[in-house]
């Protein structure tokens, strides 16, 4: 059976994902169209990328929140890929 991931971002160099909601919030958010940074790491696990920049972070989360969420996200995830909070004005080389 192949899946989406199959395709979409297989072995991409750098994947920029939003990451909209922490899994708890997701749940209120269902068909939102955006993820939960739980889901962004799992996606970017599974497509094998080098590079994950999650980013479209909830503007109701303070800068503590975001480095709270994605420090409890990647200690959970711990992921074999590098992961670069998306920040405003950030430039990426590929």
């Amino acid at each position: 059976m192949l899946f989406l991931f199959d395709f979409l971002a297989a072995e991409a160099d750098l994947l920029i994902h939003d990451s909209q909601y922490s899994a708890q919030e997701y749940a209120g958010h269902v068909g939102w169209g955006h993820s939960s940074l739980g889901q962004t790491l799992d996606f970017a696990k599974l497509s094998d990328v080098k590079h994950l920049v999650p980013f479209h972070h909830d503007p109701n989360h303070t800068d503590s929140d975001l480095d709270r969420l994605m420090a409890e996200a990647i200690a959970h995830a711990r992921p074999t890929y590098r992961v670069t909070p998306g920040l405003e004005g950030a430039t990426f080389e590929i």
